[in-house]
């Protein structure tokens, strides 16, 4: 018995995936720190055709994760910094604090000691000398 012979193409297993969708993940994974080798198992393609495909892709992923990682450095506080926080919010969560939100310790709220905090850290990243009340009193 003769088998019959098909007109049609076979029929592939994976869908084709659209090339925004593509774009958007290779973008993505290159950005979470993967090489163009493990983005292209990943997206289940060849890596050269990766790289000659969506170069302009894999490059915008390396740009967001410098930006990322330089935006989570520029958000670490320096050992002197992050002391100066701890005393700026020394006293809040505990029996220095009053049930209206007064702190017995800081001398005001929460809100107040965060706009201390903000001008002091300011301040202090631009070099700024900061003016302290002993001296003040004693210019006098």
């Amino acid at each position: 018995m003769k088998r019959k012979r098909q007109t049609r193409p076979k029929r592939l297993l994976k869908r084709a995936r659209s090339g925004g969708n593509r774009r958007q993940t290779v973008r993505r994974l290159t950005a979470q720190g993967y090489s163009g080798d493990v983005v292209a198992a990943l997206v289940g393609m060849n890596k050269n055709a990766l790289r000659s495909q969506h170069a302009i892709d894999l490059e915008h992923g390396r740009e967001i994760a410098r930006a990322d990682a330089a935006a989570a450095e520029a958000e670490q506080l320096s050992a002197e910094e992050e002391t100066m926080r701890r005393a700026f919010f020394a006293g809040y969560g505990s029996h220095w604090e009053q049930p209206d939100g007064y702190n017995l310790l800081q001398d005001c709220k929460l809100p107040e000691s965060k706009k201390r905090w903000a001008e002091w850290l300011r301040r202090h990243r631009r070099g700024e000398s900061i003016p302290s009340a002993t001296n003040s009193a004693f210019e006098d």
